[in-house]
């Protein structure tokens, strides 16, 4: 997929190249588009610089547009096709593919070629040449007939072709051998006798690690199974790398096993480049995509969304994205080391907030969630927005954080591989000298895209802090652009969860989170994006750790929907590189928006002084 933009902050046409050979005559151009914003798309579609055709169609919708393209338009060799937007305006889409077709000649500089013909003739095919050169008929691809009778020319093989039939002519010494054979083993996944509470999906690569993990858990109280990503292929998708297939699988554990999971773990990086086109890798275990107002992002909370397809999670779900054997042993280490210090763990919380911007109080909407607290929880507030420079506020959080907070809460704006809006809060660089000197804390990153671990080629901040064993035990954040008020509420959820007493694990007090934001217009979008970069297994409270004092309290911020110029405006596309920071603002359209303000308003003035310790510098 490639981008196409019309917005002024961030400008942007689809310019790719196809060789062509042996151009004889005319043909016809198909691109297949996609709206991302629900705006109206207009575009200017060139080849060469030759304009074939403009199209148009609005909203977040597929659309194909097929033109006439003459001879003149072609070139022998490569040819550049480009595509822009033509009216200024918000427009955001993305080019799915481009199709040329053209009538061409029975010649080719390769060492292959598929051809067919409009008559019954005999022809010669030329540039495949040589003894032991293949001829098939592949009319039918799964039955293909090698053809005799073919003869050999000084340049090229002469044969009969008839209408209507397909023809691949191979060179010698090119027919392809596989890279790699090996013998499937059968699976039970289809055995309704299977029972795990506790399931671990990985490949091949990273099995062995995976067992290590279950092995934990099962010495956890956890019944655990792990699970081989190939084997889902094979018996949930005919051996196919498809997502869709672990889904399925899901479902049909859920359905069908003697006990059903309740927490899943992914293990291994994902990569939405499933075929691995940019040649970058990363794709040891695929996210699946969802559609969503901001664009088509990861998310692998869908995955665990398989009863009634509600965009709740039925279970609760996790990623541990290694790269390699060594990664995950120390992900799994580091787990081990967190679950061995539950009984030292402290009640602080610390408040990360990014510079106030004219569409949002990060530091006020941090305030808000807090309240949630009990009060024998401390909280340290640090606020971009209340120190005069970065340096004091950077000095500040490095200081606080290396104590070791059981929870490190950050609203503002984010970009893949950092925190802040124009300025660095906390990036993956910062990573060579931060330390903890207590238990790593959990991040909850309520901001943009700090989670987006599926780009081709590229770590991102949640997972590089996961990863480290100086950074974060668990990483809950986004894959996409976050709308400020909803964030809001999910955080100030997961405070109340974690200090409620009623739920020591992870994975279900981020999952008690997400009904308060489902009814909201986008609030499916925003539970869909949000993932957990860690496992959801993992233990954050003690089994009798009793709840404290105090109750709920607060209204999460208001914020407003602001985009961060030059650092991708009011969206960042699914598939762009860019690193650059992300608006989290309020969509404006939540239907309860303005009475759910007015309700936050009367509670702030009727609030009591809050009597817990809390620490501003």
């Amino acid at each position: 997929r490639v981008l196409i933009s019309a917005a002024p902050c961030r400008p942007q046409a689809a310019v790719g190249a196809v060789n062509l050979e042996a151009v004889m005559g005319g043909g016809t151009l198909r691109v297949d588009l996609h709206g991302i914003t629900d705006e109206l798309h207009s575009v200017g579609v060139r080849l060469n610089g030759t304009l074939v055709g403009t199209a148009q169609f609005e909203g977040v919708v597929p659309h194909q547009a097929t033109f006439p393209v003459p001879l003149f338009a072609f070139n022998e060799g490569e040819n550049t096709l480009s595509i822009e937007s033509t009216d200024p305006g918000e427009s955001m889409l993305y080019l799915d593919s481009a199709d040329v077709t053209y009538a061409r000649g029975y010649a080719t500089a390769s060492a292959s070629l598929l051809f067919g013909a409009d008559q019954d003739v005999s022809l010669e095919v030329t540039g495949i040449t040589g003894d032991g050169t293949q001829l098939l008929d592949v009319t039918d691809p799964r039955r293909p007939v090698r053809l005799t009778g073919a003869v050999t020319t000084p340049t090229g093989v002469q044969l009969a072709v008839e209408t209507e039939r397909q023809y691949f002519g191979l060179a010698p010494g090119e027919a392809r051998t596989p890279s790699s054979i090996w013998n499937d083993v059968p699976s039970d996944l289809q055995d309704p006798a299977t029972a795990a509470d506790y399931l671990v999906i990985a490949p091949a690569a990273l099995y062995d690690g995976a067992q290590s993990l279950a092995d934990y858990r099962e010495a956890d109280g956890l019944l655990s199974k792990v699970v081989e990503l190939q084997d889902i292929y094979d018996e949930f998708a005919f051996g196919t790398p498809d997502p869709n297939a672990i889904r399925t699988f899901l479902a049909y554990a859920n359905s069908h096993w003697a006990t059903a999971p309740r927490f899943v773990v992914l293990v291994g990086k994902g990569s939405f480049d499933y075929r691995d086109l940019n040649s970058l890798g990363g794709n040891l275990l695929p996210p699946i995509m969802a559609l969503t107002q901001a664009g088509i992002l990861s998310s692998d909370t869908k995955y665990a969304d398989f009863i009634g397809n509600d965009g709740l999670p039925d279970v609760s779900i996790g990623r541990l994205p290694a790269t390699s054997a060594g990664e995950l042993d120390a992900i799994i280490q580091q787990i081990a080391d967190y679950e061995s210090t539950l009984d030292s763990l402290s009640n602080d919380v610390l408040l990360l907030a990014d510079a106030t911007t004219p569409r949002g109080d990060f530091g006020a909407s941090s305030d808000d969630i807090s309240e949630v607290l009990p009060n024998d929880w401390s909280v340290t507030a640090v606020y971009r927005s209340e120190f005069d420079d970065l340096d004091s506020t950077r000095a500040l959080f490095f200081d606080e954080v290396r104590k070791g907070p059981r929870l490190v809460n950050y609203l503002g704006h984010a970009g893949i591989t950092s925190l802040g809006f124009t300025e660095t809060l906390l990036g993956i660089a910062d990573l060579e000298t931060m330390t903890i000197d207590g238990a790593q804390p959990v991040l909850a990153a309520m901001t943009c895209v700090v989670s987006r671990f599926a780009v081709p080629g590229l770590v991102s901040l949640g997972e590089a802090l996961l990863i480290d064993d100086q950074g974060a035990i668990a990483v809950w954040g986004p894959s996409g652009p976050s709308i400020h008020a909803q964030a809001s509420l999910l955080g100030r959820e997961l405070m109340h969860e974690l200090s409620s007493g009623t739920e020591t694990r992870l994975g279900p007090m981020i999952n008690r989170t997400f009904p308060v934001v489902a009814n909201l217009e986008f609030g499916r979008d925003t539970i869909e994006i949000y993932h957990l970069l860690g496992d959801p297994a993992l233990r954050v409270a003690k089994a009798d750790e009793s709840p404290g004092t105090g109750g709920p309290g607060g209204t999460p911020g208001t914020g407003g929907a602001s985009g961060s110029p030059g650092n991708g405006g009011p969206g960042l596309p699914s598939d762009g590189l860019t690193t650059a920071g992300c608006s989290v603002g309020s969509s404006g359209h939540d239907s309860s928006r303005t009475l759910f303000l007015l309700i936050g308003a009367l509670a702030l003035l009727l609030r009591k002084r809050n009597t817990k310790r809390r620490s501003r510098r």
